[in-house]
């Protein structure tokens, strides 16, 4: 099942003002997000403040625990849910928020989480290494993964379930520009998992991914930001998150605005010229 929300958005110039988007710590409260067990769960009017859009997605809301052994659209239990997706863009840096099921502490016992793809209108394909491990009991606790952790690449059979485990060269967090793909083993065959092959690392995301605090949550958020100069030429991009048996898929689609530097670059290029100056004035 796939959720898709395209708009535009209008172009900020260079002089705009400077915008500070939410949190990343796993905490949802600053997208407007309530989460919560027993379909409690709200993501019906997100607002995510100095942004200078929002778009969000979402489909099953159906927290029931365990799996139902069939994976298919709506179907194999909150374990496989993919639930809401936010993308919120400022003025340098893009914000991604994803509610799931795929809990980070439960990875090998068939429930194994994808890694985010972002597809640029350019031409260009992304990834960033969502992680989550080998997995362990349902009541493990809370488990965040920030850059620098392993990431997991997982294998799965012919019917979704995950059979194995390994930790992957690529970082938690990190970003890959073109890197190659691993296939979800269902009809479909769409990619969901970077290979421990290929690809250049472009960058590091701000990264979290987490169960909820109350350690018999249903629910997993990851949350992220990234610097947008790492989407080099890109005006539009589609973000995808799906578990790796692809059971449900979460997507939106993304016009950028014109990007502003960071203030660290601002104030670089402000040096910069203030030296060119004085250079001139000497000679």
């Amino acid at each position: 099942m796939r959720g898709v929300i395209a708009g535009g958005l209008t172009a900020l110039a260079l002089c705009g003002p400077a915008f500070a988007g939410p949190l990343i710590d796993g905490n949802l409260a600053d997208w407007g997000v309530t989460v919560g067990d027993g379909n409690s769960s709200n993501f019906s009017s997100p607002v995510v403040a100095d942004v200078i859009k929002l778009y969000t997605t979402h489909e099953d809301n159906n927290d029931q625990a365990g799996d139902s052994g069939f994976l298919g659209p709506h179907a194999g239990g909150q374990n496989y849910d993919v639930e809401f997706m936010g993308v919120a863009v400022d003025s340098a840096r893009l914000y991604i928020a994803i509610i799931t099921g795929q809990r980070p502490d439960n990875g090998l016992a068939r429930f194994s989480p994808g890694d985010i793809r972002i597809i640029a209108n350019n031409g260009s394909v992304y990834g960033v290494e969502v992680g989550g491990g080998p997995g362990g009991a349902a009541g493990a606790g809370l488990l965040t993964e920030d850059g620098g952790a392993l990431g997991s690449t997982y294998s799965l059979n012919g019917n979704g379930f995950t059979v194995g485990h390994a930790d992957s060269p690529r970082a938690v967090g990190s970003i890959w520009k073109d890197p190659n793909w691993l296939l979800d083993p269902i009809a479909s065959a769409a990619p969901v998992q970077m290979a421990n092959s290929g690809g250049t690392a472009v960058g590091t995301a701000d990264f979290a991914y987490t169960r909820n605090a109350d350690p018999s949550t249903q629910h997993a958020v990851i949350e992220l930001s990234i610097d947008r100069g790492v989407f080099v030429g890109a005006t539009a991009l589609d973000i995808y998150w799906a578990p790796s048996c692809n059971n449900d898929v979460l997507e939106v689609n993304d016009d950028l605005p014109a990007r502003v530097p960071e203030p660290g670059t601002l104030g670089t290029l402000a040096a910069g010229l203030l030296a060119l100056r004085w250079v001139r004035r000497r000679r």
